[in-house]
């Protein structure tokens, strides 16, 4: 949808990372979470797409605007929740084989089954790839595991595992700054040309969890589950790049150990409060001379509590969360919710409350002497409100319109240190905003068979430095507004989409997709006149997908990029042209 940005790197594979709404704001503001724990990395914040296995999905739940009350740390900009298939009623499964351009194989098996008061679902898959540009290929491997024992008819054991393997091509940017004549350079005019032929990086996760799930009374809910995540990643390129001054070959590895334990109980009286403790423990070695860079922990510990109001028409949705973490300290978040029915078929809706997005690791304790980390870094806070009107004049027809403000303090920006101007660290020097309205339509045009949406923001999003002393060595914005504040780096002025479905009641289903983003705008560079702005050039996509289905067997299809656009969504990484795939699906 329009509010919904992911920021692809290339084909299938490569980076993958989502920002919702307020444009401009970091991937890592937004909190990803599969059942309710969070993947994004200690390491540098944001969550790899890349990285998560579809297979066993149920549903996918996105939240927009900030969401610490209930979710804490770095939810700024919204919330995506993946839920997984936890049980099934009888035995059931699903084959499915599928392949497309650039050598793609996708091969996977879902199987479930009930015995008694034992339900266990499995899911296989791999995904490879070659990739679009040389050195893109990726190989991608996944397991999971969910197990659910009924001990009566109230209460439950649940059990998840969940393996997943990745390793890619890194390509590099197409585009490198060149330090002696100041200005951008092409590696190549080969959009498949790879500045790293060599490089590679891998990922390797494992998450298990074990639940326990109870009705006490009536509809009172208890919750408590002890949780686990270990996450190793690599890189290693053996070539040398004088250009972007490494001067050696890289071999680094990362690891990242978390565990920790919650719990949540809904009462009858529309009352939810619970809590979370985990602890994270992070890694990073050189392993060309063997040292560790990183190695520190850090505990995280909260509270939360939330209440649900009904007078007449009017619903309320207050709550409150506490987090204490052993670096950086307390952070308080509430949230405010109100939606009142003017009428039957009119909703008006708005939201209010503060979120904040913990330092990294790496900002906290990157280890290069030339570039450290900064331990005395504080949270980036955020302050969010917006307003909706929702109208459904026929009941084949919905529209809503939706205004929306967010302000960042304490904004996370490498920057010269004070007493050092030579070198650079992360500090709490620069402040942002977004504001904007959002458009959303829905229709029906034939009821069951064919149906239409759209969705349109217009989005300002704009940041400045507040130090007056720093603003002549650096921003954090890719192109220069009023009072030192600029439009936020790959933020455009708005963004359309609309999709059209059609379904027919002999197993035909097809879904037309269109995408338009305008011209946004790059990170700086310096140079003796200024600050440079880098342009990207605005761009439009038009995707089609097919499915047949006959008995038990699906046939489907999906072409992306129908006109073949060239295109960017991250300077330097060109996007494939045409990219068709075909497959099968067979369920039992």
């Amino acid at each position: 949808e329009g509010i919904i940005e992911t920021s692809n790197r290339g084909s299938i594979g490569s980076e993958s990372n989502i920002r919702i709404r307020n444009g401009g704001a970091s991937a890592s503001q937004v909190l990803v979470m599969v059942d309710g724990i969070s993947v994004n990395s200690t390491s540098i914040g944001s969550a790899n797409l890349s990285e998560i296995s579809i297979d066993d999905v149920e549903r996918v739940e996105i939240i927009r605007g900030p969401f610490s009350a209930l979710y804490g740390a770095n939810a700024l900009g919204g919330v995506v929740n993946i839920i997984t298939k936890k049980e099934v009623e009888k035995t059931e499964g699903k084959i499915s084989l599928a392949g497309g351009s650039f050598s793609e194989q996708n091969y996977g098996i879902k199987f479930g089954t009930r015995k008694q008061n034992l339900s266990t679902y499995l899911t296989l898959s791999r995904i490879a790839s070659d990739g679009y540009r040389k050195n893109s290929e990726c190989d991608n491997n996944n397991i999971s595991i969910h197990s659910t024992y009924d001990i009566t008819d109230k209460s439950k054991i649940n059990f998840d595992g969940r393996y997943t393997k990745l390793i890619t091509g890194v390509p590099g940017s197409l585009k490198y700054w060149d330090y002696f004549n100041l200005k951008w350079v092409s590696y190549s005019d080969d959009e498949k040309f790879s500045s790293s032929p060599h490089a590679q990086q891998g990922n390797e996760k494992i998450y298990t969890s074990l639940g326990y799930s109870s009705k006490i009374y009536n509809n009172s809910n208890l919750k408590f589950r002890i949780y686990g995540l270990r996450d190793n990643g690599s890189y290693f390129d053996p070539d040398t790049h004088p250009e972007l001054w490494i001067f050696s070959k890289q071999d680094k590895s990362s690891r990242n150990i978390t565990f920790g334990t919650d719990f949540q109980y809904d009462t009858v009286y529309d009352i939810t409060f619970g809590g979370d403790i985990h602890q994270d423990e992070f890694q990073q070695e050189d392993k060309i001379d063997s040292t560790k860079n990183i190695d520190k922990k850090a505990t995280n510990s909260s509270v939360f509590i939330q209440k649900t109001f009904y007078v007449s028409e009017l619903k309320t949705i207050a709550g409150f969360r506490y987090d204490h973490n052993s670096i950086y300290g307390g952070e308080f978040t509430p949230r405010l919710t109100l939606i009142y029915w003017l009428r039957k078929n009119l909703k008006l809706s708005g939201n209010a409350g503060s979120a904040f997005r913990a330092p990294t690791f790496d900002d906290l304790y990157w280890p290069d002497p030339w570039t450290p980390g900064n331990p005395d870094l504080k949270p980036e806070k955020s302050w969010a409100f917006d307003l909706g009107l929702e109208y459904s004049p026929i009941e084949i027809l919905t529209g809503k319109i939706t205004i929306f403000r967010s302000d960042v303090s304490n904004f996370i920006q490498w920057a010269p240190k004070p007493d050092n101007p030579n070198i650079w660290t992360p500090l709490n020097v620069a402040k942002t905003y977004s504001q904007g309205v959002e458009l959303e339509l829905k229709h029906s045009i034939i009821k069951n068979i064919l149906k239409q949406k759209m969705n349109c923001v217009f989005l300002e999003s704009k940041g400045k430095i507040e130090d007056e002393t720093l603003n002549s060595s650096l921003k954090i914005s890719g192109k220069k507004g009023g009072e030192n504040f600029g439009t936020l780096l790959y933020t455009p002025n708005y963004r359309i989409n609309y999709q059209i479905e059609h379904l027919t009641n002999f197993g035909l289903k097809s879904n037309l997709y269109f995408e338009y983003v305008p011209e946004r705008y790059n990170l700086d560079e310096w140079n003796f006149d200024g600050y440079q702005e880098v342009k990207i050039p605005p761009y439009k996509t038009l995707n089609l997908t097919l499915s047949y289905r006959i008995s038990n067997i699906e046939f489907f299809s999906a072409i992306e990029n129908i006109t073949e656009e060239k295109y960017e969504i991250r300077y330097g990484y060109p996007m494939p042209g045409r990219i068709i795939r075909i497959g099968m699906d067979y369920t039992f």
